[in-house]
């Protein structure tokens, strides 16, 4: 989970707003192992309590870069619902969107005006893939979604093309996807269990289901393999020769 997670952090050539102005900022949870042991009293022998990994938190606004007047920070919380499949752009009371992105940054943050900006634009272009890649920098930043993409496929990233990602901004104008809970990777489920092959791609079935958690019903996602595939596969190549190498891997 850390390791990709510390992976992830590094691939942007063009980074996060906040990033470019200081470096302690991150894009991704950061952290290292460790062993506790536990005693109760100074004169007990520690008795070995478990191995951990100390982290940051995802609340942590400071370490992500979460520090401008407009930022906003919004966390898919699950692989099946409309808002976090982007299949409706409803931010009604009764749609009940807070049932499904949760507000990292402001906490408790229940105005949607600009998310819903990006809904609506994403909704917009459902079966127009011309329209959302001609407009699609005026709403999401390329170099963090061609990362994201990559990285998705190539770690075997099942549970991270809905739930678990965070959708973040500066200005409320531009998105730009980042990674968060990574702990189903490199062919483990979300159980732990290793499941797939290398060789598994993101709308590939597996017995009655889905390799990847979303079941390829992603609107968000779909439109950006349709209308960026050759730039995807441009960034594979350059992430494999500079990023995604054996060496940095083993690290």
């Amino acid at each position: 989970n850390i390791g990709t997670a510390i992976l992830a952090n590094s691939l942007p050539k063009e980074l996060f707003p906040t990033r470019q102005e200081n470096e302690l900022v991150r894009d991704t949870m950061y952290g290292f192992p460790c062993v506790i042991f536990h005693r109760e009293k100074m004169e007990d022998t520690p008795v070995f309590y478990g191995t951990f990994m100390f982290n940051n938190d995802k609340s942590n606004s400071d370490t992500l870069g979460l520090t401008t007047e407009k930022a906003e920070s919004w966390e898919f919380r699950n692989n099946t619902s409309d808002h976090c499949l982007f299949k409706t752009n409803d931010f009604s009371a009764a749609a009940k969107p807070e049932d499904n992105l949760e507000a990292r940054y402001p906490d408790k943050n229940t105005d949607y005006t600009n998310i819903k900006k990006l809904y609506d634009w994403v909704v917009s272009c459902k079966d127009d893939v011309n329209k959302f890649k001609t407009e699609f920098n005026q709403h999401l930043n390329l170099e963090y979604c061609l990362n994201y993409q990559v990285l998705m496929e190539f770690a075997m990233l099942t549970d991270s093309r809905a739930k678990n990602m965070f959708l973040d901004t500066v200005d409320g104008e531009i998105w730009y996807p980042r990674f968060y809970d990574m702990d189903t990777c490199w062919g483990l489920n979300n159980e732990g269990v290793l499941s797939y092959s290398y060789d598994v791609n993101i709308h590939d079935q597996h017995g009655s289901g889905y390799v990847w958690n979303d079941r390829g019903q992603s609107v968000l996602w779909n439109l950006f393999e349709e209308a960026f595939a050759d730039e995807i596969k441009n960034k594979y190549h350059e992430l494999r020769k500079e990023k995604l190498t054996y060496d940095n891997l083993m690290q």
